[in-house]
């Protein structure tokens, strides 16, 4: 344990070179990553995570870690959750990619604040359905969009509430169901 600490130590020293880091983070790893000085990070503008069985509270600290880089600009997440603090910084993102539950209401809550988004990818095995929402909102710098729902209907109700005016590439696939009423209405009036 201490030399994992020592490690981690030795690496976070340098944090102020780092301008892109990829790292699986278990309980203990996660808890000591969390920890790093938040303000020597200036430069990191690329990150992707990967959380295995961490807490809620570990997954959070990391999230807050995150949040707190100045610079970051794409964010690629695996985790069972989406912590709040990596919904504060959805609208200085321009690459999000997101691997966890995430309930279909939350998605359009989140989705409506990536404003310099040109990459969005999102792997949701959330079942629970979208809620009517009134408004459309517009991501006027969206070019890529790829969806992996396990919602039944499909992603016609999540791209009901989008306008996309600049998507060049959009890719849906459905997870562990097959929808029992796509609809196909929304997926014709998005195209």
């Amino acid at each position: 344990m201490s030399n994992l600490r020592t490690s981690i130590s030795l690496i976070a020293h340098h944090i102020f070179r780092w301008y892109d880091i990829n790292i699986m983070l278990n309980e203990h790893v996660a808890e000591i990553f969390s920890t790093l000085s938040r303000s020597s990070a200036l430069q990191l503008e690329k990150a992707t995570i990967r959380l295995q069985g961490c807490s809620k509270r570990t997954t959070l600290c990391v999230g807050m870690l995150l949040s707190e880089f100045p610079q970051l600009r794409q964010l690629t997440w695996f985790s069972d959750i989406l912590p709040d603090p990596l919904v504060n910084i959805a609208s200085r993102l321009t690459s999000i990619t997101l691997s966890c539950p995430i309930p279909a209401d939350d998605l359009v809550r989140y989705l409506s604040q990536c404003d310099l988004a040109t990459h969005i990818h999102i792997t949701s095995l959330d079942q629970s359905p979208l809620h009517n929402s009134q408004s459309t909102m517009v991501l006027p710098k969206l070019e890529q969009l790829t969806l992996s729902l396990g919602v039944e209907s499909g992603p016609g109700p999540l791209l009901r509430c989008f306008r996309f005016p600049n998507l060049r590439y959009f890719e849906s696939e459905n997870l562990g169901c097959s929808p029992a009423h796509p609809d196909t209405r929304a997926f014709d009036d998005f195209v």
